[in-house]
């Protein structure tokens, strides 16, 4: 098999991601970066339907779409329920999209992470030309802890392009469905599904 090795620079696991239909009316494609202490950005594509008084929206990573209808408006407010897990965002208007804060509860608390949110349908961001290698197909991966602990896994990618999508498996599940880019000798992924948020980076080596 393959070797490959990641940097992760992740926050929390997927366990799970509803899937939707998108109905035919416009929307606005819009790009949302979490911000991480470490000043490395989680990114998602969000798609906003409005109807009437009510918004709607849906999360997408990697073609997987969730969809969100609990969203509240009061003045330049909005306050977004996510679907089946214990998050939310709190956010306001700003002229060019949204800016505000994600919640969660975790097994030690609430945990509160700023976000921003603005008309785009970019997503990640890397400098470089085409990717030294095709990468598609399965890797042997090892993630590795700060205090050096080692977990093996397999990647599967799937590269078009500098298009990259893909997952990573474990003994306990999956990644769920991560997006990003590959050029040059590096790749970025990333996913979010309401509750869980991961960034992954990576160096291409010549033989793999």
């Amino acid at each position: 098999m393959k070797q490959f090795t990641v940097i992760v620079i992740a926050a929390f696991y997927i366990i799970g991601l509803f899937a939707c239909n998108q109905t035919n009316s416009k929307a606005t494609s819009y790009r949302a970066s979490i911000k991480r202490d470490d000043g490395l950005p989680i990114v998602f594509n969000i798609q906003e339907k409005i109807k009437g008084d009510s918004i709607q929206w849906i999360i997408t990573n990697a073609g997987e779409q969730l969809l969100v209808e609990e969203i509240e408006v009061k003045g330049d407010s909005l306050l977004v329920n996510l679907p089946f897990f214990e998050a939310s965002l709190r956010l306001l208007k700003t002229n060019k999209g949204y800016s505000g804060a994600w919640d969660k509860k975790t097994s030690i608390g609430e945990q509160t992470v700023p976000i921003t949110i603005e008309e785009g349908e970019e997503r990640l961001i890397l400098a470089g030309s085409k990717p030294i290698q095709d990468i598609s197909g399965r890797w042997s991966v090892v993630f590795t802890k700060a205090n050096g602990k080692q977990t093996n896994a397999i990647a599967e990618f799937k590269l078009k392009g500098d298009s990259l999508t893909g997952t990573f498996l474990t003994p306990t599940g999956d990644y769920r469905f991560l997006e990003g880019l590959a050029k040059g000798d590096s790749l970025v992924l990333s996913t979010f599904d309401g509750t869980h948020a991961y960034f992954f980076s990576g160096k291409i080596s010549a033989d793999g």
